[in-house]
């Protein structure tokens, strides 16, 4: 059986910036967010950065800009299973923009290439992360890094299953032994 993460980038694993991340030298990764896919690899789980990069579709920077950002955030966090990004602006109204399902989709789809999926993970910041897990059949982690307070992730309809402080906290409980309280 087959455990998979799936991870939001900014606002996540990084800060997130108002004016988005345009360049690798913008890139500042969250002193924890190594540990925390540690916490999800050494518990045996599949990790996949999934993450709406419209900075491309605006025409802010390149694929290759946001190909070279994607290799420093690597080497600060370790190596991940997958990256899977949505390059659409909003009003492009495109399949894989969350919180529409589809770069989920393609997650779990490599994942499921690996055996049958027995958790399914969605961790984000953001409305739109956790409405695109549970449209992909994901359990749901919002973490407080980026866009919501804990009051207002605690307000979302459905809610999420996990509030978290962070990325770590949202894997270590996420990782916990199954009976652990969320």
């Amino acid at each position: 059986m087959v455990c998979v993460a799936l991870i939001d980038r900014d606002g996540v694993l990084n800060r997130d910036r108002p004016d988005y991340i345009k360049n690798e030298d913008e890139l500042e990764v969250f002193s924890f967010a190594r540990a925390a896919l540690e916490t999800f690899k050494d518990a045996g789980w599949l990790v996949y950065v999934v993450s709406n990069q419209s900075v491309v579709g605006r025409g802010l920077a390149s694929v290759a800009a946001v190909e070279a950002t994607t290799a420093k955030l690597v080497r600060a966090v370790g190596p991940v299973d997958g990256v899977f990004y949505c390059y659409h602006r909003p009003e492009d109204e495109c399949g894989c923009r969350k919180p529409e399902p589809g770069l989920l989709l393609q997650g779990l789809a490599a994942a499921a290439a690996a055996g049958a999926l027995e958790e399914r993970w969605m961790v984000g910041d953001s409305a739109r992360d956790v409405e695109a897990g549970r449209r992909a059949g994901c359990r749901t982690a919002v973490v407080l890094t980026g866009h919501l307070t804990a009051e207002e992730a605690r307000r979302l309809e459905p809610p999420p299953d996990v509030v978290a402080d962070d990325v770590l906290e949202a894997a270590k409980l996420i990782t916990a032994p199954r009976g652990a309280s969320y």
